[in-house]
């Protein structure tokens, strides 16, 4: 599921191609640093087929389009047929993105088997990657395309920077200078903005100081161009371009939630404090485990992150497994453009495809739900019938409007709340990731953590909310008199341990309980610090 950089040897025949030039005008001689033993017993003998190396996701929509049968089915009949788990994986990408679905029993479509979406339908016709057509798709309907149109350009080529290998210190530093908000995508956005400013010589300065490239700059452009054009091809854009579809494009807590929409669930969380430590330095959690941010980032050397969440777009496996780019989101635009969401409405609690977790009053959830059910609806009509220009309606106009004030109102909060020191007006969403432990403001008086998953629970609750399991006992001498949040159970100094049995505080040169007698102290079953 993820890029990987394996050192392996040749194959035969690619030996035996390289050798062949040798002697293309005259006799030559070729010169392998490989034995004899090697090519022998080690080198296969020809090269790894690509539909074997590489993702199915487009091959796949390609099927489903043609109307091919199922692609599990249809791909068993190549030669060197994929894995099934490949093929797995891909459609599993794909009914994330809700561009497949699958046929339901009482349904017109055979059970089990896949189908494009209308969505769906769409992405196939463009020749861009599955993810990065879907934010052009919605970028183009809430009206912000330009910088969706750039970053996707830049997403399907490279980035414009160079890193010389004699001044990547100072490349580093002229790429820091474009940095917008913890993003490399807005980074480079910004750069082919600045560039576009410009033209003859000051242009050519421009680009040698910043060590920008004007081949991929250039590029880049025409990409776009293409792209517009390919969305004007199938109804989401008029012909001759307007103000109206870039009335947003200044908005960039919108085009970073447009850019959320494309690469979700393309998802890390960073710790909720970063310590003494860069970003680099710190390891992020993702649904493929642990992953760190690669050194080419824009991101990798600040101490601080806009946001915990970021997006990313490559993933790839070396020593470590790295993202070599993200942009840092707010939570709302996951609450609006992320998967799908479970509303708790008695915990307080909205979950994204259970496994990233906010603190929501019941109200907001509510209104968060109701709003992103509209939206879907409005989606939903222009994408099936893309020539009826839903999104200039009264009700779709309310609803991009709504939407863009509500991210950019997010935006200012967060950035109040860092710029004050964690004063001011509070986010109105908390994450429970994976059950790491609240700290500071994350938690309110009252509130409790539960002994055996960790997560953070409201006073209110009689157990715990993911796992049911009934509240700690207050520590003696413990509760609201001693200064201590009700309910919460935790050493009262370090190499203490907390009784599993009766929940009582023990020092750490006892080997049992003094109360219930029962083991525990360095390692045993009492839980430890």
């Amino acid at each position: 599921q993820m890029m990987t950089l394996v050192e392996c040897w040749v194959s035969r025949a690619s030996a035996k191609q390289r050798r062949g030039r040798a002697g293309r005008v005259k006799p030559g001689v070729a010169f392998h640093l490989f034995s004899s033993l090697t090519n022998d017993t080690k080198m296969s003998a020809y090269t790894l087929p690509e539909m074997l190396r590489v993702r199915l996701d487009d091959l796949v929509m390609q099927i489903l389009l043609l109307d091919l049968g199922e692609p599990r089915d249809f791909l068993n009949k190549a030669v060197d047929p994929p894995s099934e788990i490949a093929v797995k994986n891909s459609l599993a990408l794909l009914q994330g993105l809700a561009a497949v679905e699958l046929g339901e029993v009482g349904s017109e479509r055979e059970e089990g088997n896949s189908y494009l979406t209308a969505l769906g339908f769409h992405l196939a016709t463009l020749p861009v990657e599955a993810r990065v057509g879907k934010m052009l798709i919605y970028g183009a309907l809430f009206q912000c395309l330009d910088p969706c149109l750039t970053i996707a350009a830049t997403l399907s080529s490279r980035s414009p920077f160079m890193s010389p290998f004699d001044k990547r210190e100072e490349a580093d530093e002229a790429k820091k200078t474009f940095s917008i908000n913890s993003s490399d995508h807005l980074t480079n956005l910004n750069a082919h903005t600045e560039w576009r400013k410009l033209r003859g010589g000051d242009a050519r300065a421009f680009l040698h100081e910043n060590f920008l490239s004007y081949t991929t700059l250039n590029n880049i452009e025409q990409m776009k161009r293409q792209f517009r054009s390919l969305l004007s091809d199938i109804g989401f854009v008029a012909r001759r371009e307007n103000a109206v579809e870039n009335s947003n494009s200044q908005n960039l807590s919108l085009v970073k939630a447009v850019l959320a929409a494309g690469l979700y669930p393309n998802v890390i969380v960073a710790p909720r404090d970063l310590g003494d430590k860069t970003v680099g330095e710190n390891a992020f959690r993702s649904l493929k485990g642990d992953v760190n941010v690669h050194p080419c980032s824009v991101v990798f050397k600040d101490t601080t992150l806009y946001s915990r969440y970021c997006v990313y777009h490559e993933i790839v496996k070396t020593k470590k497994i790295y993202v070599r780019d993200c942009t840092a989101i707010s939570p709302l635009a996951l609450l609006l453009f992320g998967g799908s969401l479970t509303v708790y409405q008695e915990k307080g609690v909205v979950s994204v495809d259970n496994w990233l977790r906010f603190r929501v009053s019941a109200k907001s959830a509510t209104l968060v739900k109701h709003l992103r059910s509209q939206m879907e609806d409005r989606l939903l009509e222009k994408i099936v019938k893309p020539e009826e220009d839903t999104m200039q309606s009264k009700q779709g106009q309310i609803l991009v409007n709504s939407v863009s004030l509500l991210l950019e109102d997010e935006e200012k909060n967060i950035i109040g709340v860092k710029s004050s020191g964690g004063g001011g007006k509070k986010d109105r969403t908390q994450d429970f990731f994976g059950g790491a432990t609240p700290r500071g403001g994350d938690t309110k008086p009252g509130d409790w953590l539960c002994n055996s998953c960790g997560v953070n629970n409201f006073a209110k609750n009689v157990s715990c909310f993911r796992c049911n399991t009934a509240p700690p006992r207050p520590p003696p001498g413990g509760g609201r008199g001693s200064g201590a949040p009700p309910g919460f159970q935790q050493p009262q100094k370090p190499g203490d341990w907390i009784c599993s049995s009766c929940q009582t505080n023990n020092f750490a040169s006892r080997s049992a309980c003094f109360k219930c007698n029962a083991p525990g102290g360095g390692g045993g079953g009492g839980g430890g610090r």
